[in-house]
């Protein structure tokens, strides 16, 4: 039997052949009574050979001093164990064996975080390891230091499947982490559409709550929706019970950030689904002068059609008249988005936009005459539906023909009245 001081330098040579890999080596030092348990330097970390080999994927050597007897709880200076290891790398064979040995899956590291934490958050983790892992008797609502879930490092992360697996599992949709801030708006900070988009859908169906805020209620999940410009991300809040007119501490409504950021296609959804052309910001001008300031001619003819007022522009002494008042004035070019904004806004109050939806082929321009002709049956959309063409192609105007279009449409296809027609058209 080797002295304690050879055993020690048996095991720092263990450490390294573990680290490197080297099956016959490990094999060769643990016959001559290397010990288990002395660390040895990876990735920045001072771990066992047995967490190193989890870390390094090696299931050959994991078996042989799992078998040799080493501690399969015995981790790093970071607290994480071969389990964690395990979990990060979704190894299942390795997993079974640990668990299957005696391996505690409730440990943590230093930063609180159990081996379900671990598995959640990594594009690695199957559902049979968190399954197993469940199995075993990991808590599904752990919570680390700061207070996440699993479920909160998975959502954020944006692994779907782990979402899906702990969500069916039992896990709790509604905690909050330790500053206050709920399951649902952490999925929002992951960059992939798609995953976002899945991960939302799931947590709403599990009882999400759509309208929860963060502590200091400056981000609704709608309003992070618009934000990250998503439409089909609201219409699932709003169909999970969102409020579309919802107001944050800040005083700013889901419409008006969508009217500011000049995104359309969320401003047709908001409107379509609940939403008030008249719920403005709670300061700052109102969106119709909002969409006149930053120059968005389609948002402009979106709230109109919705209803709001065109006679409600102020141009009183606030630092936006002098800028209003130009554009509402001057005769620009319709080849400009100022020039569009102002025909916008005169044919809204030739036609009197408050009780006259605008029809979609309105909103669409042609050099061609017989494709025009083609628009001008597609009839009365109203916001939100799908016109004929894209409802934005007339922001590139080809030949300038947007004000003859929208009147000769209008002087074709409604009302009726050729009298009241021609009076209003004398009127633009």
């Amino acid at each position: 039997m080797p002295s304690s001081r050879k055993r020690e330098e048996l095991g720092r040579e263990l450490g390294v052949a573990a680290t490197s890999g080297r099956v016959s080596a490990v094999q060769h030092l643990l016959a001559a009574g290397a010990d288990k348990e002395v660390p040895t330097p990876l990735m920045g970390m001072m771990m066992t050979p047995l967490t190193a080999a989890a870390y390094t994927n090696n299931e050959r050597i994991v078996r042989a001093l799992i078998q040799a007897g080493a501690s399969v709880d015995g981790g790093s200076n970071t607290g994480h164990t071969p389990l964690h290891c395990c979990a990060m790398e979704g190894q299942e064979g390795m997993m079974k064996e640990l668990l299957d040995a005696g391996a505690n899956p409730t440990l943590t590291t230093v930063e609180g975080n159990t081996a379900l934490h671990t598995a959640a958050q990594w594009g690695n983790a199957r559902e049979p390891v968190l399954k197993m892992l469940i199995s075993a008797g990991a808590k599904i609502n752990a919570r680390c230091t700061k207070g996440y879930t699993p479920l909160k490092l998975a959502a954020w992360k944006g692994t779907v499947e782990a979402v899906k697996t702990l969500l069916e599992a039992g896990a709790d949709v509604l905690a909050n982490d330790y500053t206050g801030h709920s399951i649902l708006s952490g999925a929002y900070h992951n960059n992939n559409d798609a995953k976002i988009d899945k991960i939302i859908q799931l947590l709403l169906d599990a009882g999400a709550d759509p309208d929860t805020t963060d502590p200091d209620g400056q981000h609704p999940p709608l309003l992070l929706a618009v934000h990250a410009k998503k439409p089909k991300m609201i219409r699932s809040l709003i169909a999970a019970g969102a409020n579309p007119n919802i107001i944050s501490t800040q005083g700013l409504t889901p419409i008006g950030l969508a009217v500011n950021m000049g995104f359309d296609k969320c401003l047709a959804v908001l409107l379509r689904s609940g939403g008030s052309p008249h719920s403005n910001n709670r300061s700052g001008p109102t969106l119709l002068q909002s969409a006149l300031l930053e120059l968005y001619p389609t948002c402009l003819a979106f709230l109109l059609q919705a209803g709001a007022n065109p006679y409600n522009i102020h141009t009183d002494s606030s630092p936006y008249a002098a800028k209003l008042q130009k554009r509402l004035t001057t005769n620009y070019k319709l080849d400009t988005p100022e020039g569009r904004c102002r025909q916008v806004m005169l044919v809204a109050k030739a036609y009197n936009a408050r009780s006259w939806q605008w029809p979609a082929s309105a909103l669409a321009t042609s050099a061609n005459q017989d494709e025009q002709e083609e628009g001008d049956g597609a009839g009365k959309g109203v916001v939100g539906s799908k016109p004929a063409r894209n409802a934005a192609s007339w922001m590139r105007p080809r030949r300038g023909v947007f004000v003859p279009a929208v009147l000769r449409f209008v002087t074709k296809t409604e009302m009726g009245n050729k009298n009241v027609i021609q009076h209003r058209l004398e009127m633009a």
